[in-house]
């Protein structure tokens, strides 16, 4: 397998690593803004995995697949030229990429005495919900509501910030063309790169545990939530662990799914406080 991954090298000698982790049929570059602020004080990993970006394709794309994925990069070369082998990591992850970070921090710190994962934050990653959208994600498709393909990639673009995917006409301006296919000729209709149909017969894992697995991490954590959503909507293991304090949530106001896009100032603020009072201690 290969794999895409944006480095941004910071300035500040660390052997600290903040690893921003997309979710299902996003990609790196909607982590773009985000890494930029927080690379003036840590170094910054955004990888794509398995059929998303230019990363290679596989017909199996679990949440254990992705895990490993995940875990493969943040041992790979790359990462050691940045910081040595003495790095390590807080993982950030998205959505689907919030149960990928969680999943390899439970794994890595059951199986490891010393586990080079300090700290674990999820963005808008919700079992019970999430499973929810992925039953009905091929009626969406079906009906329309997620168009299959564009007459063109400023279509697309128009069509994510409509929806909200993301609200930032910004930022999506610099992730949504990288989610669609550049077709040859020109002529030709937009498709989106990652299909997510095709793995549908995986859906079933990729929030399998999630709300259990985080609130029992024996490291810091933080769950991020949009703005935009109801308190009731949040999973219930995740609601009792915020009120007897094993698990933290805080909203981000005027956001909506795609926190790291719509407001990138005010979550990298939110990931550094989070690094330098919980981890670094500072």
């Amino acid at each position: 397998m290969i794999y895409e991954v944006f480095i941004c090298p910071s300035e500040v000698q660390s052997n600290l690593v903040l690893v921003l982790v997309h979710g299902m049929g996003m990609e790196a570059h909607g982590f773009l803004l985000v890494a930029i602020l927080l690379s003036h004080h840590f170094h910054v990993l955004i990888p794509n995995l398995r059929n998303h970006g230019s990363s290679s394709s596989h017909s199996s794309m679990t949440l254990h697949d992705l895990s490993n994925d995940l875990n493969f990069i943040l041992q790979s070369g790359e990462v050691m030229d940045l910081v040595g082998e003495e790095a390590e990591f807080v993982l950030v992850g998205h959505s689907v990429g919030g149960s990928v970070v969680t999943h390899l921090a439970s794994s890595n710190i059951q199986s490891e005495e010393n586990s080079r994962i300090r700290g674990v934050m999820a963005l808008d990653t919700f079992e019970r919900e999430g499973n929810m959208f992925l039953t009905k994600l091929p009626s969406l498709f079906e009906n329309g509501m997620i168009p299959s393909s564009f007459s063109s990639v400023e279509e697309g673009v128009e069509w994510a910030v409509a929806n909200k995917r993301p609200f930032n006409s910004s930022s999506a301006s610099l992730s949504t063309p990288h989610l669609l296919s550049q077709p040859t000729p020109p002529s030709e209709m937009v498709e989106w790169r990652t299909d997510l149909l095709s793995f549908e017969e995986d859906w079933e894992t990729w929030f399998e545990g999630f709300s259990s697995s985080f609130c029992s991490l024996p490291v810091p954590s933080l769950m991020v939530v949009s703005g935009q959503r109801a308190w009731e909507q949040l999973d219930v293991s995740i609601i009792i662990g915020e009120k007897n304090g094993t698990c933290q949530v805080l909203p981000v106001p005027h956001s909506f799914h795609c926190i790291q896009e719509d407001c990138p100032g005010e979550l990298s603020g939110i990931i550094s406080d989070f690094v330098n009072k919980r981890i670094l201690n500072i």
